[in-house]
């Protein structure tokens, strides 16, 4: 490419292709600049001109990035951001200090398009690998193929310490470290499974390094990555033998700035909330009302949690039948898990088992019930809708209900014979729930919704909140509801619901933290100090706030982070 290279500059544009035709005529063709000259100017206050000829390879090397981002992009190019390369090698300088690239060899095991290397100035102790695929066969669609991962060598030497985990490339990489290169200092950018998930359990027992230092940014700031969770930079020191138990990370803004700390758990021993959910099944005399997805147990797949009417509408099995025994725990249930707002920070936190205090709190139990009857996609098209929270004469309803089974559980009149008829003649409770104002607000927002929509000429009388809100908004041409309605007086009553269901869930988060199904959020940096952002510090005297810290203090200087 040196040899062929043929380019001048001429004042604003660039001669190129010179040659002679076959008359002896000297033609070439000419190229303006797209953007005034200014990457051209930033370039060349970098390099002298012409550049010294040790620079002559990396420049041909990095050619790459003279085209543009979204056509690297189309083609497949997967590349960290320079501001996550520059914060790693500091990263790295803090951990293994002033001199480490003159005392280690760095290898990068997949160097791509060299991104992780820029910067680094001892070129005669980096080791790199060029990438070995693009988008296309990442996806599947060309060489390389799906299952690769469970084909390799590593993967079924390794089978045994891996779990499942050996599906992750990467988990084979850094298995294979561990074992055929060891005491190395590893240093990696990826998703946060490695240290929390449930299926990395095995992983973890297993790859026993101990993590000197890292940093957390947010995963929409890489290229082609979709999605928004966190990915870290993990710096392990393979010669240092521990199993992971928590770490405290620093946490980093798409625009490369501290923003806090945040303590990242194995949840080694704990159960999650879905292991409680099961015992809450399978109690005698039973009556099916609906069936909950339940699949994943961390904020990522909170969108998996959701209640329809029965379980073949559901594309997996995971989850569990809502019945007249077990509504207000399956009510706790949905609301632990939708009340707080999923962030790219928490997307990969557990929900956990709760402890017992739930059983004491009638409000904290409304409320969450409040929340789910106005949280699920029930539809009255597949089958009977006992979800309806209010009786015909609220609503103005044209004809009866099929089912007042919500209306009666609320009331405490509700009725069963042995045999899980709803009709029966044994009474199961006789005391009516108590509401908070925030449910009654809810409850009354709902019932204005209710209200307008049986006003309508061909309204369905046994609807569901889904069915009216999908009756008012309409489907597009894929069949998925729209987000609004060109009806006005809807629109506002749909708005006021959502607002009141707001105001209702952030009653409800406090509870959850009391439940412990959810640790720390985060830990804010306070001069000399660091203080755990949960409600539970918040509530308390200044004493109390005091005592908080130091104690968190000491948990920094335990683990060298400092104070």
């Amino acid at each position: 490419m040196k040899e062929k290279l043929f380019v001048i500059l001429k004042t604003k544009k660039y001669e190129l292709n010179r040659h002679q035709d076959e008359y002896g005529a000297f033609t070439s063709n000419f190229v303006n600049f797209n953007d005034g000259q200014k990457a051209h100017n930033q370039f060349w206050n970098k390099y002298e001109r012409p550049p010294k000829e040790e620079y002559w390879d990396y420049i041909i090397e990095r050619r790459d990035l003279l085209v543009p981002q979204d056509v690297r992009e189309r083609k497949g190019s997967f590349f960290t951001p320079k501001i996550w390369v520059e914060k790693s090698q500091k990263y790295l300088k803090i951990v293994l200090g002033e001199d480490w690239q003159e005392e280690y060899y760095i290898w990068d095991c997949a160097a791509g398009t060299g991104n992780l290397l820029a910067g680094l100035t001892n070129k005669y102790n980096i080791w790199a690998y060029a990438e070995a695929a693009n988008k296309k066969t990442l996806s599947g669609i060309g060489a390389n193929k799906i299952d690769i991962a469970v084909k390799t060598k590593v993967y079924k030497k390794y089978f045994n310490n891996l779990g499942i985990s050996g599906r992750e490339l990467f988990a084979q990489f850094l298995m294979r470290i561990y074992q055929e290169l060891k005491g190395s200092i590893v240093a990696d950018f990826s998703k946060l499974k490695i240290i929390q998930s449930p299926s990395f359990f095995e992983f973890r027992q297993f790859f026993q390094a101990s993590i000197k230092k890292i940093f957390i940014v947010p995963s929409y700031t890489f290229d082609n990555v979709k999605g928004k969770f966190p990915i870290g930079f993990f710096i392990w020191d393979t010669k240092s033998k521990e199993i992971f138990k928590e770490v405290l990370a620093n946490v980093y803004n798409d625009n490369g700035n501290f923003l806090n700390c945040k303590l990242l758990r194995s949840y080694h021993n704990e159960k999650s909330i879905n292991n409680w959910l099961i015992t809450t099944r399978k109690k005698t005399n039973e009556k099916k009302l609906a069936f909950m997805s339940c699949k994943g147990s961390d904020f990522q797949t909170v969108n998996l949690n959701f209640i329809v009417n029965r379980k073949d509408q559901l594309p997996h099995a995971r989850g569990t039948w809502i019945t007249d025994k077990n509504i207000i725990e399956a009510s706790i249930y949905l609301s632990v898990r939708h009340c707080i707002k999923s962030t790219w920070l928490n997307d990969r936190d557990q929900f956990l088992h709760p402890n017992d205090n739930w059983k004491k709190d009638k409000k904290f139990q409304n409320d969450c019930l409040s929340f789910t009857l106005f949280s699920n996609n029930i539809q009255s098209k597949y089958g009977t809708n006992h979800w309806i929270p209010f009786s015909e004469s609220e609503v103005n309803a044209k004809e009866k209900f099929e089912s007042n089974f919500m209306v009666k559980f609320i009331q405490g009149k509700l009725k069963a014979n042995g045999n899980g008829d709803l009709l029966g003649e044994e009474k199961v409770r006789t005391e009516s729930l108590e509401f908070s104002d925030e449910s009654k607000n809810v409850f009354n927002a709902g019932r204005e919704i209710w209200i307008y929509y049986h006003t309508q000429l061909y309204c369905n009388v046994n609807a569901s909140l889904y069915d009216i809100r999908a009756y008012f908004q309409g489907r597009n041409k894929n069949g998925r509801m729209n987000n609004k309605s060109k009806d006005e007086k809807y629109m506002n009553l749909i708005i006021n619901l959502r607002g009141k269901l707001k105001i209702l869930a952030k009653k409800i988060e406090p509870k959850i933290y009391d439940l412990q199904c959810c640790f720390f959020k985060n830990i804010k940096i306070l001069g000399d100090f660091c203080l755990i952002e949960t409600l539970e510090v918040k509530k308390k005297t200044s004493n109390v706030v005091f005592l908080k810290i130091l104690k968190f203090s000491r948990f920094l200087f335990d683990r060298n982070i400092g104070g």
